[in-house]
């Protein structure tokens, strides 16, 4: 369904396919629905810029309205209030305003992307929508997913066009699968600000309850990533975790409980945080990660500790023994991201521990807060490595305007350099940074194809409710051709196992388009644009919304972006201090002759 111009209208309608089998729901699917979209004054930074609002499936909304509104369509442009029809293609049914700030949908612009406000565009873009769903047999291979029907599909004798007392009973059934158990609504003393008048080491039953039960019902309506778990059993997982977390009232107790209930769903952007929790894993003296099948210390605070420093053992047990025990408990998409938590969370580490190294040395770890420690302060970096020939320029994160707009006026700078680094290792990511994409960017590129739940309580009627079954809209962007463009020289891109994210979205366009050479390694291969649940004692829940793929469908959850030239860093080049990534970026640059 192409969308055309402020709205986009069909017919709506479901039906059983003739001749569809136990197992195989065999819908398929005609939407009627409407956007609305208005100019918001307060909305950022950027006050031209316009919100999506509603989506409706004949007269009901198809999104959870207790939490974020996910929309679908790609096509706006700068339009005013007056230039939407709306009313008329509701069926009566009210026009739904939520008083909340999209910033994933600013124009279509970068709708599902963690992005803060980007200033409005001034083209025009169109999208194709596709209604697709996902059956996950347990055992077994998902079946194909369904394919949304031409608009002048004809309707079915079950159309809600003829049952609007039915699609009024959907919305109520939406809210309502949204909202807590009923052991689990709210009782005095759960999770107010009373309750936090106690010891913080311990939990109420009633707060315990409330929690556990909250994050197991946002799972079903926000999770999109059960491609990647076919074979979890969710009841029995959530049994289970019930059971530990109302074994007893300690913290930790309920805590590990929750991380391992959580850990479950395989999902880097899926995770549980606990601040009283993690803030006893501070201060972390030193980091390490997993390279070639040996636990190296790649930044140290400790004197007896240096980077490049191989650990074999922590209080005498074997560092792979160490990690085995705690890996249950931390989340990630693949394994290389569940083996990075163990250090950069640090939850798992005494106050007091031994570390002994490959060479036999011990080191004793006191970790000791100094209140008058200050984190040194992240910036963007940029200098000549050969003026004029070439320039680096090195990104921290994304997770603040400040770091992208240092970097454009570094690409301004360096504007007539012959080569250019872009260096994005260890970046976490943040909001999309879709301006320094277009700073650099001298010709068309594509975003990802990505997917989010539908959760509509009339088709899980007409499946049976099968746990089993997961509905799925489907997003598919068009090509954005090179606007804003500063800087068309050669360019490359340092990558590494922790770029991650909006990090991510910022790698790949170069990566698929070869505007760039990707030097380093795979990155961390996850994104998801989190709901995010925040309880009054501290504790958080986020939840990925979305999956993504690479724009010819192929996945990269759990997968990550791979460099065109791999350079693994060693132990050795880390001990003496040498960026084998960077010098290799750099030989490059004086040999490659032309731009990709």
């Amino acid at each position: 369904m192409l969308m055309n111009k402020s709205r986009a209208t069909g017919l709506g309608a479901c039906c059983r396919e003739p001749g569809s089998q136990n197992g195989n729901p065999g819908l398929r699917f005609w939407m009627s629905w409407t956007t609305e979209s208005r100019n918001i004054e307060a909305a950022g930074p950027y006050p031209d810029a316009a919100y999506v609002h509603v989506l409706f499936l004949n007269g009901f909304n198809l999104f959870d309205w207790a939490g974020q509104v996910f929309v679908v369509g790609h096509q706006f442009a700068e339009l005013d209030e007056s230039s939407h029809d709306h009313d008329a293609h509701l069926d009566g049914a009210a026009a739904v305003e939520h008083g909340r700030e999209h910033r994933h949908a600013v124009l279509g612009e970068d709708i599902g992307r963690p992005a803060y406000p980007q200033k409005a565009p001034q083209t025009q873009h169109s999208g194709t929508l596709r209604l697709e769903t996902t059956y996950h047999q347990p055992g077994g291979d998902p079946v194909k997913e369904q394919t949304l029907c031409p608009e002048n599909a004809p309707p079915s004798p079950l159309s809600l066009d003829t049952l609007p007392g039915l699609a009024i009973l959907a919305v109520l059934c939406a809210v309502l699968a949204a909202a807590l158990p009923l052991a689990a609504q709210e009782k005095p003393g759960a999770d107010t600000p009373a309750a936090q008048s106690r010891d913080e080491t311990r939990l109420a039953l009633e707060e315990r309850v409330y929690i556990a039960s909250k994050i197991y019902s946002l799972i079903p309506v926000f999770f999109a990533h059960w491609k990647g778990v076919p074979d979890l059993d969710l009841e029995a997982a959530y049994k289970q975790y019930l059971a530990q977390a109302l074994a007893t009232d300690g913290r930790r107790e309920f805590d590990l409980a929750t991380l391992e209930f959580v850990a479950k769903l395989h999902n880097g952007h899926t995770q549980f945080w606990d601040p009283w929790f993690a803030d006893q894993a501070r201060p972390k003296l030193f980091g390490a990660r997993y390279l070639d099948g040996r636990w190296v210390a790649t930044w140290s605070d400790h004197p007896g500790i240096k980077t490049g420093d191989v650990i074999a053992a922590i209080d005498r047990q074997p560092i792979e023994q160490f990690y085995e025990e705690h890996g249950k408990y931390f989340p990630g998409s693949s394994e290389s991201q569940v083996r990075s938590r163990l250090f950069d969370w640090g939850f798992f580490f005494p106050r007091k521990f031994t570390v002994t190294l490959q060479d036999g040395r011990e080191v004793q770890i006191e970790r000791k807060r100094d209140p008058s420690a200050n984190l040194p302060e992240k910036t963007t970096e940029g200098r000549w490595l050969d003026e004029p020939a070439l320039a680096y320029i090195k990104i921290p994160s994304f997770d603040d305007p400040k770091f992208e707009n240092a970097a454009i006026e570094f690409v301004r700078k360096f504007q007539k350099a012959k080569a250019l680094i872009v260096d994005v290792r260890g970046n976490g990511g943040g909001g999309t940074p879709s301006d320094l994409t277009r700073s650099l960017m001298d010709r068309s590129h594509r975003y990802w194809m990505e997917t989010s739940p539908a959760n509509i309580s009339l088709i899980r009627v007409e499946v049976g409710n099968d746990p089993g079954y997961h509905l799925d809209y489907r997003f598919q962007y068009p090509a954005e051709p090179a606007r804003d463009t500063i800087y068309t020289g050669k360019l490359f891109i340092l990558t590494d196992s922790n770029c991650a994210s909006a990090c991510e979205d910022f790698v790949m366009p170069f990566k698929d388009n070869k505007r760039a050479i990707i030097v380093g390694e795979t990155t961390w291969g996850s994104s998801g644009l989190p709901f995010v649940q925040h309880f009054k004692n501290g504790m958080v829940f986020a939840i990925g919304t979305k999956r993504e793929y690479f724009p010819d469908g192929s996945e990269f959850e759990g997968v990550g972006i791979k460099p065109d030239v791999e350079i693994t860093p060693r132990a050795e080049d880390l001990h003496s201090g040498k960026d084998a990534v960077l010098e290799k970026a750099a030989e490059l640059a004086k040999t490659t002759t032309t731009v990709r």
